[in-house]
């Protein structure tokens, strides 16, 4: 019998659709619709954008006002530090939901559930915040790596396919 290195742990393998499917079938997992993760998504930028919002309601008062006078460059200096308040907040949301609870508020109040697929249960926290960062930079770019859900028979996106995850229909 051959012992393990403690040094040299076992590399996981990056599982095939038939692999994938297998396990689904056999804990009877349910994906998520496209529709229910949409609405999450809604739910949940909405909740990050009050939260910005709450945090900036006085510098929100003097957009308004520069606005009216005109006064652009005060208004892009403000928004452009909402902006990454909202890029960081956003991050952390969903790292500390998904790491913590394997879904954000409204992956919770549709739900939906983010598990990874080898342990069919919420994501580590090194994946969660690789996912977390994945996803804004998917936002970023047009919302292009969210295509690839359209056409996956797991409706992984692109940062659910690098971290090895799924987005699944909670069990009653």
């Amino acid at each position: 019998m051959q012992q393990k290195n403690p040094q040299n742990p076992p590399q996981r393998t990056i599982m095939n659709d038939e692999q994938i499917q297998d396990i689904l079938d056999r804990e009877d997992i349910q994906l998520a619709s496209i529709d229910k993760r949409f609405i999450a998504f809604l739910l949940d930028s909405l909740i990050v954008s009050l939260v910005v919002c709450l945090l900036n309601f006085g510098d929100l008062e003097r957009v308004s006002q520069s606005m009216q006078t005109k006064d652009i460059e005060q208004v892009i200096l403000a928004m452009g530090s909402m902006l990454w308040q909202i890029i960081v907040l956003d991050i952390m949301y969903q790292w500390i939901f998904v790491a913590w609870y394997g879904a954000s508020v409204g992956k919770i109040l549709c739900k939906i559930e983010v598990v990874s697929i080898d342990l069919l249960d919420s994501p580590s926290v090194a994946k969660s915040l690789l996912r977390a960062i994945l996803r804004e930079i998917s936002q970023a770019v047009y919302y292009i790596p969210f295509v690839f859900a359209l056409d996956d028979s797991f409706k992984r996106t692109l940062y659910d396919r690098l971290c090895q995850s799924i987005v699944i229909q909670k069990k009653q």
